[in-house]
């Protein structure tokens, strides 16, 4: 697993419909990313094939985190009505 400074925490916010996107190293200089976008169309592209790969994997319920794809990330939350997460690894 990478170090924290290495992973960007991904929210699709499916009752408000937007993405919210959270550096998960509070001493990041490296913000470029972060911040809440209109939809996942406006997410930078890498962001986007990773979450593609992610969006793929299944879940069994809520809350449920799902196996680490080495180099991709994970999903760590299957929020249902209100949000899914995943951590994204940012490509080193």
């Amino acid at each position: 697993m990478l170090h924290d400074d290495k992973i960007l925490r991904v929210c699709i916010h499916k009752d408000r419909n937007i993405v919210s996107i959270v550096n998960l190293d509070k001493n990041a200089l490296d913000t470029t990313d972060e911040g809440i976008y209109i939809n996942v169309d406006d997410v930078p592209d890498w962001i986007q094939r990773k979450l593609a790969v992610l969006m793929m994997v299944k879940t069994y319920g809520a809350n449920i985190t799902t196996p680490e794809i080495e180099g991709v990330g994970r999903r760590v939350q299957n929020g249902g009505d209100e949000a899914d997460c995943f951590w994204v690894y940012k490509d080193c």
